[in-house]
């Protein structure tokens, strides 16, 4: 599939997930402004065009997430996705101390959580391994 068909195949689902983190970023766990920012370092270019097309930029997806992790802070996936963003555009420290807080924490905490808050705190030590100096 040509890089073209893909853009166009993914901007319906962006332009929803626009809608919703606009008209309601609180659903589900901040659940728009986490799809945002995992198809961020996902999607690639076609993300940063896209998201310059529509006016959002990355502080704003990097100022949802600090508001979700405010709001959730037993949801582990909140912090990782946002070191992730920070790790991709070279704020490594950044990313480093995030994922270092993310080690120390407890998985169990939220017995609704803990399945994913396990996975996310095994990527968590990948991502640490990739970005280590």
């Amino acid at each position: 599939m040509s890089l073209f068909n893909k853009a166009l195949k993914f901007k319906p689902l962006l332009d929803h997930t626009i809608y919703c983190a606009r008209e309601n970023p609180l659903y589900f766990y901040f659940g728009p402004v986490l799809v945002m920012g995992t198809t961020i370092t996902r999607g690639g270019w076609v993300v940063e065009k896209v998201m310059k097309r529509i006016g959002i930029n990355l502080e704003k997806v990097l100022n949802g997430l600090e508001m979700a992790e405010a709001l959730y802070p037993n949801y582990i996936y909140i912090p990782y996705c946002k070191a992730e963003i920070l790790s991709d555009i070279d704020r490594k420290e950044e990313a480093r101390a995030i994922l270092e807080s993310i080690m120390t924490r407890d998985a169990d905490t939220s017995a609704y959580h803990a399945p994913e808050n396990r996975i996310v705190m095994k990527l968590s030590k990948l991502l640490m391994q990739k970005i280590a100096p």
